[in-house]
């Protein structure tokens, strides 16, 4: 299976290449936005493994970009888009086993050190760039990697990233690893950074011919290109290949090889001589080695990109979507709906032993691939199995195409009549989904009545063995503190390196409550992300207001703890919030 960026490189270059530069930066910028989005979250000291804190993560962001912008930074962030080849299909498979046994053992009091991207990050990564001006923001069709770079080489600026592909493309500004940017104390000091460059990593290694870089990648395999093994890695090391792993030991040796060439097309035609008695067929990695960090590359930098997007079912895709696609408006679970008609929902924080928590959108779903899909066509999804936590099975869902609202059947639209389709249709089919009527929340401020509706219908459908009031409650005090726009929590959470070791907190994981409070707000998560989803799809009829204003998972918790100590007109008073307000929305919500 390909793995995650190219194996063994890393380490190599961190015990060998003595030729980092420190630079201040200012410039352009090239950001590999989903990459930054996981190593941000993980150096931040808040909760990834009990729903995610996205107040802080947001506030993180917006301050990082602030800091590029007036440090005279031009940051140009670029996402990953559908992976229409299925190039990546492998790798997206072991990455979710990964992250599901990863949850497992954080949850479980296993490994409480490891750490976990939460369900909504990427969501308000790519909400909370599309809102700041001065950063420009594109997604591109399939992996960003070559766009990336292509971009990097055009603008003349480095690529920040955590994949380890970016050491083999040739980037004249060159490559910088997120933790080797140092830019927290920007008021203070100047944004700097160590760079990496292939040029100064060539003369270092003594390569004749930098394509000769794509030898590594083409042995240790990327994340679309599986890695070489048994005769071709005994050419390249002379060593029995029972005794070969893939490690920065067989990067060094790869090097050694390739110092022997004047040329990456000597070097394939000696590896061809020496390997063509042999069932693999090293050529073709070597050639697409190639392709992928150079040929593609000279493409993507003349910047005359335009996303083309296409159907693996050879379906038409309206303008529309291609344009909110380009604009980072339609996440993944809508993109892989239109293109691939093949999902597979990224994993969430959940109690592995519980209910599947996506199980509680399903209905919202069948609604959503209505719209995407044709009507001869079928979509499929990977829903995890009850029973064995690592058992995923590959079910067809059967669309739904109407909607009830009070006594009216609304037929939803085909994906092609979107733009066209009547407005106040397109809110009753978002309020009808989740069984209730926008005339019910008419006091409220329209931003927060789709989160009502989102929380009445996880109030009914919700699995778990907790006090459902207790939760309401918990869920209402934090919306109502982000309309307020209060910033002070008087029960602050621990920092997450404490959380994870606070003996009261393992007691607690050990007893279940805390499980099954992560495995509630889970459910409550996946069908904000679906209902956000069905209303970008429809072209955002009405506002939702962000998960990045109030979500934080810890102080959630807290907040819980301290309504089952003290009550819950206790914790509202302490944040002087509105009694009346919250006996209006808890009325509302438990209907």
């Amino acid at each position: 299976v390909p793995g995650m960026g190219i194996r063994g490189l890393t380490g190599f270059i961190d015990n060998n290449f003595r030729g980092w530069k420190r630079m201040r930066i200012t410039g352009n910028l090239i950001i590999d936005g989903y990459s930054v989005c996981h190593t941000m979250y993980h150096q931040m000291d808040i909760d990834s493994a009990h729903g995610g804190d996205y107040v802080r993560f947001a506030l993180c962001i917006k301050e990082f970009f602030k800091a590029l912008i007036k440090s005279n930074v031009t940051p140009y962030v670029v996402f990953d888009g559908v992976d229409i080849d299925e190039k990546k299909k492998e790798t997206h498979l072991d990455r979710r086993n990964k992250d599901v046994c990863r949850v497992w053992r954080m949850l479980h009091g296993q490994s409480l050190t490891e750490r976990f991207l939460p369900y909504l990050a990427r969501l308000v990564m790519v909400e909370t760039v599309h809102s700041m001006d001065g950063v420009c923001c594109k997604v591109v069709d399939g992996d960003a990697d070559s766009y990336l770079a292509g971009m990097a080489i055009a603008l003349n600026g480095p690529v920040l990233s955590t994949d380890s592909d970016f050491f083999i493309f040739p980037i004249p500004a060159g490559y910088i690893p997120y933790e080797n940017l140092i830019w927290q104390n920007w008021k203070d000091h100047p944004i700097v950074a160590d760079v990496f460059t292939y040029t100064a990593f060539i003369k270092q290694i003594g390569l004749m011919d930098p394509a000769l870089l794509t030898l590594i990648p083409a042995v240790m395999g990327n994340d679309t290109m599986a890695p070489l093994e048994g005769f071709t890695l005994k050419v390249l090391m002379n060593e029995s290949p029972c005794n070969l792993k893939l490690t920065q030991t067989t990067v060094k040796s790869i090097v050694q090889f390739a110092k022997r060439f004047e040329s990456s097309s000597e070097c394939m035609l000696s590896i061809y001589q020496s390997t063509k008695c042999s069932k693999e067929n090293p050529l073709a990695n070597m050639q697409e080695a190639y392709d992928f960090y150079y040929a593609s590359v000279q493409q993507y930098s003349n910047l005359s990109y335009e996303p083309k997007l296409k159907c693996k079912h050879h379906c038409s895709i309206p303008d529309f979507v291609v344009k909110q696609f380009e604009k980072g408006k339609l996440p993944s679970l809508l993109m892989d709906a239109i293109c691939l008609h093949d999902i597979d929902l990224r994993v969430a924080a959940e109690d592995m032993t519980n209910i599947w928590c996506h199980q509680i959108g399903i209905p919202i779903r069948k609604v959503i691939y209505a719209i995407t899909c044709t009507k001869d066509k079928e979509i499929f999804e990977y829903q995890r199995c009850l029973g064995n936590f690592k058992d995923y099975k590959h079910v067809n869902v059967k669309v739904v195409n109407h909607v009830k609202y009070n006594d009216e059947v609304i037929h939803v639209p085909q994906l092609l009549d979107v733009p066209a389709f009547d407005n106040l249709k397109k809110r009753y089919i978002l309020f009808g989904v989740l069984g209730c009527t926008e005339e019910n929340l008419v006091q409220f401020p329209s931003d927060i009545k789709l989160l009502l509706a989102i929380t009445r219908y996880w109030m009914v459908h919700c699995n778990t063995n907790l006090d459902m009031h207790n939760l309401l409650s918990v869920l209402i005090i934090f919306f109502i503190d982000a309309l307020s726009k209060h910033t002070i929590q008087p029960v602050e959470s621990l920092p997450y390196k404490d959380w994870v070791t606070d003996t009261a907190i393992l007691n607690e994981i050990t007893s279940g409550h805390l499980l099954q409070f992560v495995h509630a707000f889970a459910q409550w998560q996946s069908l904000y992300h679906d209902i956000y989803c069905l209303n970008q799809l429809l072209l955002e009829p009405i506002k939702l207001l962000s998960a990045s204003t109030f979500f934080e998972s810890t102080k959630m918790y807290s907040c819980l703890k301290e309504i089952l100590e003290h009550g819950v007109k206790s914790a509202i008073v302490q944040r002087k919030l509105d009694l009346i307000q919250y006996n209006s929305m808890l009325k509302v919500v438990s209907l």
